[in-house]
C-alpha cells in the first residue's frame, strides 16, 4: 500500500489523467488529434461561426470598438457589444501562435472549461480531499449527448464564463485574508467580459451564500465584510467600460421571458433534463438528502459524514445551481445552458452519496476513494470513445468556396449563400 501514502503524487496523477480525457480525449477525438485545420472542423451549429467571426475582426482591424459590417446589416460603427474577452485572447494567441482563429477560440474555451474543473476540484478538496476525488470524475460530463452541447454547438462564451464563475466561488475562500478582496474583483469582472449570465450567478450566489451563513448562525467577520465590499468595488472600476455598453445593448437585447420553457430555443431536440443523468440521478438525489441532513441533524450527520459541515461552499453552490438549473420554468432563459454545466456543479452531491456509502471503512476509505476515482475517469473516458467524431456542417469544398468569394469579390458586394440541408437550427 506504499503508493496510497503519497497524497501529492496520487493527486497529479488522477488531475493529469483527467486532463488527458478532456484535452486530448473530449477535444481531441473531435479534433483528428491536430489543433491546426485547413477549415473549420467540428463546427456543428451558427453559434461556431458566431464566435470565431469577432476575433478574426480583431485580427484585421486591431481593434473590438465596432462590430464588422457584415454582422451589423451593413452599417458602420456599431458598438460591438458582445462580450470580448474569449476574444481578444483568442486573436492574441492565433497572433503569437499563427493558428487560425476558428481553431483557436474552440481550443481556448476548452482549456478555460477543463482549469474551471480543476478549480473546483481544489474548492471541494477544501472541505474534504476524499470528496474531491470522487468528484473530479463526474466533471468529465459523459451523460449523454445534451452535456455535450457547449462543445459541439459553439456555446463558447458560456464556457469562458464558467471558469470565471469558479474564480469567483473559489475567491470566497479568500475573504478571511487580508487582500482577498483582490481576487473577488478580478474574477467578477472577469465574469462580466466572458459571459454575462454568470456574473448574475456570481452575485447571486455571493448573496445566496452570505444570507445562507447568517440564517444558520455562521458568524461573518469584519474583514470579510471589508473584502466583500473592495472586492466589488475593483470590479466596478475594471469592468465598467464594459457594464456601460452593454446596459444600452447587450442587456436590451438578451431580456426575460416570463413563460414556462419546458426546452431550449437554441436547441429544442438536446435540452439537459435529469433523465439525461441515468442512473446517476439518483446519487444527485440523494446527495441532496444528506447536505440538508447536515443542516437539520448536525450532531447525528457527523458521524456519517466526518469533516462534511452544513457551510461546506462547495455545496452550498452546488445546491444552488442545481435551483439556477430549474429557473426556466419561471421565465429565465439561460437555464438550460447551465444545466449543460451541471455534472461540474452537481459533481460534489453525487460524490456524496459514495463517500456516506464508504464512510464507514475507515482504514482502507482512503485507497478505496483513489481506487474508485481511477477507475471511473477510466470508464468515463472509455465510454466518450466513438461518441463524436470529426466532422459539422462545413466542408473543405464549401469552406474552400468562402474564400474564394471573399478574395474575388468587392468589400461591398451581395452574395446570396443557400445554406446547406445539414442546418437544422431556427436561429441559423
Amino acid at each position: 500500500m506504499k503508493f496510497f501514502s503519497d497524497d501529492k503524487k496520487i493527486e497529479v496523477l488522477i488531475i493529469v489523467i483527467f486532463l488527458i480525457c478532456m484535452l486530448f480525449v473530449k477535444t481531441g477525438q473531435n479534433w483528428a488529434h491536430s489543433i491546426n485545420h485547413d477549415y473549420p472542423i467540428s463546427f456543428r451549429a451558427n453559434d461556431n461561426f458566431f464566435n470565431s467571426m469577432f476575433p478574426e475582426e480583431i485580427k484585421e482591424s486591431g481593434s473590438y470598438h465596432y462590430l464588422p459590417k457584415y454582422a451589423a446589416a451593413g452599417y458602420e460603427d456599431v458598438v460591438a457589444y458582445v462580450p470580448p474577452f474569449l476574444y481578444h485572447l483568442s486573436a492574441m494567441f492565433s497572433f503569437l501562435s499563427s493558428v487560425e482563429t476558428y481553431n483557436c477560440t474552440h481550443l481556448i474555451a476548452m482549456l478555460l472549461f477543463s482549469m474551471g474543473c480543476v478549480l473546483f476540484y481544489f474548492i471541494i478538496k477544501k472541505t474534504n480531499k476524499e470528496l474531491a476525488l470522487l468528484s473530479l470524475p463526474f466533471m468529465i460530463g459523459i451523460f449523454g449527448f445534451p452535456f455535450e452541447i457547449a462543445y459541439q454547438w459553439g456555446l463558447w462564451m458560456f464556457m469562458s464564463g464558467f471558469f470565471f464563475l469558479i474564480g469567483v466561488i473559489w475567491s470566497l475562500t479568500k475573504m478571511g485574508e487580508k487582500y482577498g478582496f483582490i481576487l473577488l474583483g478580478i474574477f467578477l469582472a472577469g465574469t462580466s467580459i466572458a459571459h454575462f449570465s454568470e456574473l448574475m450567478f456570481a452575485i447571486g450566489f455571493i448573496i445566496f451564500y452570505y444570507l445562507f451563513l447568517f440564517v444558520t448562525g455562521k458568524k461573518i467577520t469584519k474583514l470579510e465584510i471589508k473584502n466583500l465590499l473592495l472586492g466589488f468595488l475593483i470590479f466596478l472600476v475594471l469592468s465598467s467600460y464594459y457594464i456601460l455598453i452593454a446596459y444600452f445593448t447587450y442587456l436590451k437585447v438578451q431580456t426575460l421571458v416570463f413563460e414556462n420553457m419546458n426546452f431550449p430555443i437554441f436547441a429544442p431536440n438536446y435540452g439537459v433534463n435529469f433523465g439525461n443523468f441515468g442512473i446517476n440521478q439518483f446519487l444527485i438525489f440523494f446527495g441532496v438528502i444528506l447536505f440538508i441532513g447536515t443542516i437539520f441533524y448536525k450532531k447525528d450527520m457527523e458521524s456519517v459524514l466526518p469533516k462534511i459541515k452544513m457551510t461546506s461552499l462547495p455545496l452550498i453552490f452546488s445546491l444552488f445551481m442545481l435551483l439556477v438549473g430549474f429557473t426556466n420554468y419561471v421565465g429565465f432563459n439561460r437555464a438550460f445552458q447551465t444545466r449543460i454545466a451541471w455534472p461540474v456543479y452537481l459533481s460534489v452531491l453525487m460524490a456524496l452519496t459514495i463517500y456516506f456509502a464508504i464512510g464507514f471503512l475507515k482504514k482502507w476509505r482512503y485507497p478505496l476513494v483513489v481506487s474508485i476515482s481511477f477507475i471511473l475517469i477510466l470508464v468515463f473516458s472509455q465510454t466518450y470513445m466513438g461518441m463524436v467524431g470529426p466532422g459539422g456542417i462545413i466542408t473543405k469544398g464549401v469552406w474552400d468556396g468562402f474564400v474564394w468569394l471573399g478574395e474575388n469579390t468587392e468589400t461591398d458586394s451581395n452574395v446570396m449563400h443557400f445554406y446547406s440541408p445539414t442546418v437544422t437550427q431556427d436561429l441559423s
